[in-house]
């Protein structure tokens, strides 16, 4: 019936959007081809396109390079048909490429999106995830709420888990799914884990695996550096036939398993800002999403947009990053998604330096909260289910409609009986 062409970028846009798009697509219409077109992002993992061949849901994967020969030179990656009925849909990336693709192969243009742009009037469909507040027209258009499909993604991980399957006193500890994060925030984290475990010895904790990270890396994991001006527990790498753990310098272990699972069983996290803040809260966990002030972290973390490539720039390029850094922090105070959908904070949240004793003591407090009362709140703020599904229905109704429009054109006219 033709192939929708799915433009993404980082690794968030990957495992909340496009893994429960595209297997709801398929559901669907197992013979509409789902394609998907990679974009430049500076927050790219390198691991983005290994991670999309592996699903199963998509059909082809376009690099980099050959997402620009499509665009540019309307030059066809392997497994991309030149002649059948498309549809663009941009998940992440620059809108501008998005749109540029679809004129290039003469498709219509959907977005799903969560921040407003002037540019997405020319979008033939525009559909928000409900984060932040839109418009109510894009141009002459009204603006078409979907909700979030994050939530389909976390209840696709976590589906045959009853209430029963958590563990109210285990903590997830989540430092991020790329390396260059989880190479701070882990020992970070770890001397909140030590400080928590030597208050409160019945609680546990567990690590969840990122696709995004080589295994290798976590069984050579990085010792802290010795001129760091932030208190960090350097964590060593362990395994027997029972499954592998980190072990912090005084003990404390942080076993190591697959994100699912992480979903299933944790009671709290502890986790940086991201994606993750939104399918923990889908998942029923509440979070203290923690954000570090450390200089370190201004020049370690990319920023979006032109901000994330003024680094690059000799001389002054980190000192302009540090400075759009703090812009960026004054500019939103609320950090994890559940909190930015309902516009108040929801769930703790600590901004700063030397923040060990605070999340220690936050997290307690959610571990012992009887009646998981920040649980359903965040739960909630991520709105119900079924995203995908509803945006996969409009997606395969242009292509239908579209298919339809191209058969009668080509179809032979009708002889008159003879008289």
């Amino acid at each position: 019936m033709g192939q929708v062409i799915i433009t993404v970028n980082g690794p968030g846009e990957i495992s909340a959007w496009l893994t429960p798009l595209s297997r709801a697509i398929k559901a669907a219409s197992p013979e509409t081809g789902v394609l998907a077109c990679l974009m430049p992002c500076v927050f790219s993992s390198g691991a983005e396109r290994s991670v999309v061949e592996r699903l199963d849901s998509v059909d082809a994967v376009a690099g980099i390079a050959e997402s620009f020969g499509l665009i540019f030179r309307k030059r066809y990656p392997p497994g991309f048909a030149a002649d059948e009925n498309n549809l663009v849909l941009h998940l992440g990336g620059e809108l501008v490429l998005s749109l540029l693709l679809a004129r290039r192969l003469g498709a219509p243009a959907f977005a799903y999106i969560e921040h407003p742009a002037p540019i997405l009037k020319r979008f033939e469909r525009v559909f928000y995830n409900g984060l932040n507040k839109m418009p109510a027209k894009v141009g002459r258009r009204p603006t078409e709420p979907m909700g979030e499909m994050m939530v389909d993604s976390a209840l696709a991980k976590t589906a045959g888990s009853g209430p029963s399957a958590r563990e109210q006193k285990t903590i997830a500890i989540v430092p991020g799914s790329r390396a260059y994060m989880a190479e701070f925030l882990l020992p970070y984290f770890a001397e909140a884990a030590d400080r928590i475990a030597a208050s409160r010895p019945d609680i546990s904790f567990v690590l969840p695996t990122s696709d995004y990270i080589d295994d290798a890396w976590y069984r050579n994991f990085p010792t802290p550096p010795d001129d760091r001006d932030w208190q960090a527990s350097p964590v060593t790498y362990r395994e027997d036939g029972a499954g592998a753990w980190f072990e912090t310098a005084k003990g404390t272990r942080i076993a190591i398993r697959g994100n699912a699972e992480v979903l299933r069983r944790a009671g709290v996290a502890v986790t940086l800002p991201g994606t993750n803040t939104g399918e923990l809260a889908a998942s029923g966990i509440p979070m203290v999403t923690v954000l570090p002030t450390y200089r370190y972290c201004a020049e370690g973390v990319p920023l979006p947009g032109l901000a994330g490539h003024v680094a690059h720039i000799p001389i002054v390029g980190r000192e302009i990053k540090v400075f759009a850094a703090g812009l960026a922090l004054k500019k939103s105070r609320l950090l994890s998604i559940p909190s930015r959908r309902m516009g108040r904070r929801i769930a703790p949240e600590l901004i700063g330096r030397d923040l060990h004793d605070a999340i220690c003591r936050e997290v307690i407090a959610l571990v012992d909260d009887e009646a998981r009362a920040t649980a359903t709140a965040v739960r909630e703020a991520m709105g119900p289910a079924g995203a995908a599904d509803r945006l996969a229905a409009a997606v395969l109704e242009r292509l239908r409609t579209a298919e339809s429009a191209r058969a009668r054109a080509v179809a032979p006219p009708t002889t008159g009986a003879q008289v």
